[in-house]
């Protein structure tokens, strides 16, 4: 089994082009970043699965490239889906991208992480009413922030899906924010909480959520049932950016 060190990356999708680009990507990555319409989502695409390469060297150790995540739909067969790296149950990894950045999160427990671009218009109510709890938008609306709080909220829905632990329209209906969740959504540029979501009557699961609001993006990282923060790491030296907040400036479109 490999020793698996919880880390987070997170940066610029062109930042980690010109870092990682040499890296090369399989057959299925390329076809499918070939298929995409707007150029700009293709970058993000093929930064997000080059970026997951560098982040599992860092947390395990290895060589840039030597772990290679594959993607397998339980349903179809295709080459996308919750991601895993073969022949090592023991490393999960997850990633997700907005226009212009990109997070990756490695554990050795099953993972989940979400990036969002912030700035932007206000989130509509309806969206909020759509996707939390009457409780949960009832806090969100109650924050000093609450467009950083909805995508706190948002972001830990999106995590537990690519944990396994579910699709979107399960989240829905459960609490992350409240009582045994968040407690303070939007308050703070850097948070560390545990939570617990009862996913049915009579059971519940533990995770460990990492909040990132850095300026232009927000990034939740979450890992299920793990006392160890994912560390948030630099993308070119591997060591800690806890005191670095990267910029995200919006690309300009073509």
């Amino acid at each position: 089994m490999a020793h698996v060190h919880p880390l987070l990356v997170v940066a610029p999708s062109t930042e980690v082009l010109d870092v990682l680009g040499h890296l090369p990507l399989s057959v299925d990555e390329e076809a499918r970043a070939a298929r995409m319409v707007r150029a700009e989502d293709a970058v993000d695409f093929r930064a997000a699965h080059l970026l997951a390469r560098r982040a599992l060297a860092l947390a395990t150790g290895t060589e840039d490239g030597e772990l290679v995540p594959a993607q397998s739909c339980a349903g179809c067969g295709g080459p996308h889906g919750r991601p895993h790296v073969a022949g090592h149950p023991d490393v999960h990894v997850a990633w997700a991208h907005t226009r212009g950045a990109v997070a990756v999160v490695v554990a050795g427990v099953p993972c989940g992480v979400d990036v969002e671009r912030t700035g932007g218009r206000p989130v509509p109510p309806r969206v909020v009413d759509r996707t939390l709890t009457a409780d949960e938008a009832a806090l969100v609306r109650s924050s000093s922030r609450p467009q950083l709080a909805f995508l706190e909220a948002w972001g830990i829905k999106e995590s537990l899906v690519k944990a396994g632990q579910g699709d979107l329209a399960t989240q829905h209906r459960r609490t992350v924010v409240g009582p045994d969740g968040l407690r303070s959504p939007g308050e703070s540029d850097r948070t560390t909480a545990r939570i617990r979501v009862r996913t049915s009557p009579v059971r519940a699961l533990d995770a460990l959520v990492r909040v990132d609001h850095d300026p232009g993006v927000t990034t939740v990282a979450l890992l299920v049932g793990s006392d160890v923060e994912p560390q948030r790491v630099d993308l070119t030296t591997g060591v800690s950016a806890t005191s670095h907040v990267t910029t995200f400036e919006r690309p300009p479109r073509p």
